[in-house]
């Protein structure tokens, strides 16, 4: 007979069903404020090419600054011209063995079927630094994708479901 441990069940029933809406659209740069380009001219002093654009997540609207350095992609997202998240790609293999492992099996677990699509260092003034992984899963005979959160240990924060919709322009 199989013994299941409803609370834990329960929880992570919860936590996989809180739901980001995500919409995104490109914009020029004469719409960016001059205080995001400046902070971009200050600590990027080098970059010649950035692509701007305007997300809406939930009912709060950012801009996303976009560019390469070497061959690192690097995001840039504010709010109210304040610099709120530093995302940099990386190849899941790039992570420390012991962090890979606590993620793999935190995934192993909680899907019956799963594929990492994206992997992305961030850095914030006010948090300590994650993972992001997006990640392509069955839970509950549903596929979806995943936005879930680890801390530099590899332990699991949050996870969101990921659904994306048209955004209206607002300039």
């Amino acid at each position: 007979m199989i013994k299941i441990k409803f609370p834990l069940i329960f929880l992570i029933g919860f936590v996989l069903s809180f739901k980001v809406i995500s919409q995104e659209k490109r914009i020029i740069s004469k719409y960016v404020s001059e205080e995001i380009k400046h902070f971009i001219a200050v600590n990027y002093p080098s970059l010649q090419k950035v692509k701007f654009y305007q997300e809406k997540q939930n009912d709060s609207i950012f801009i996303e600054a976009e560019f390469h350095i070497g061959k690192d992609e690097i995001s840039l997202k504010f709010y109210q011209n304040q610099w709120t998240e530093k995302e940099t790609e990386l190849d899941f293999e790039e992570i420390t063995e012991q962090v890979k492992a606590n993620i793999n099996t935190f995934l192993r677990t909680e899907f019956t079927k799963h594929k990492i699509r994206e992997c992305y260092l961030v850095e914030s003034p006010k948090k300590k630094n994650q993972y992001e992984i997006y990640v392509k899963g069955t839970y509950n005979k549903k596929s979806n994708l995943y936005e879930i959160y680890f801390d530099e240990k590899g332990n699991f924060i949050h996870s969101e479901v990921i659904e994306t919709a048209p955004i209206q322009s607002l300039y």
